[in-house]
């Protein structure tokens, strides 16, 4: 994993505007994925459509659980563990186990998928983006992302 990290870093810093697009991507997305969720919500409420709790529990649940995990286990991220820079230089120290950002991001878009085949579409999309971005600007181990998502499938096929 080393020679991954090491490499993708020195890949970003030699190309400023991919790695710009990176970190963009890595800040715009989970926000992106918070507003059209929350106003995915806020269509089931002015709409009267039963669910609401299902599509609130689910995700609520999976960032419970992830936030957990992350405080117990308190893994390094991979910037502290290898000689590579943050590309955002903010070094954020442990807590890489598991991605709060990808679990929530999938649980979110497994949820909506099922009542709004269009925004479940839109936020798995997303979803991807965060995953990949996750890797690329070292913030997350791939195990991470792998106990992310198993944890965002198991909350939602319970």
């Amino acid at each position: 994993m080393k020679l991954f990290y090491v490499g993708i870093n020195r890949f970003m810093y030699k190309h400023p505007f991919i790695k710009s697009c990176v970190h963009f991507t890595s800040l715009f997305c989970p926000w992106m994925v918070a507003i059209f969720y929350a106003l995915f919500l806020l269509k089931i409420v002015i709409e009267s459509q039963s669910g609401f709790y299902l599509l609130f529990i689910k995700p609520f649940s999976v960032l419970i659980i992830t936030a957990l995990l992350r405080v117990f286990i308190n893994r390094p991220r991979p910037y502290q563990k290898y000689p590579i820079k943050p590309l955002d230089d903010k070094q954020r120290n442990g807590h890489s186990f598991p991605s709060i950002h990808t679990s929530l991001a999938i649980s979110i878009a497994l949820t909506v998928i099922g009542r709004g085949p269009n925004m479940g579409l839109l936020l798995s999309a997303l979803a991807i983006t965060i995953t990949i971005s996750r890797l690329l600007t070292g913030e997350h181990y791939l195990t991470d992302i792998i106990a992310s998502i198993l944890i965002a499938l198991g909350v939602y096929l319970v």
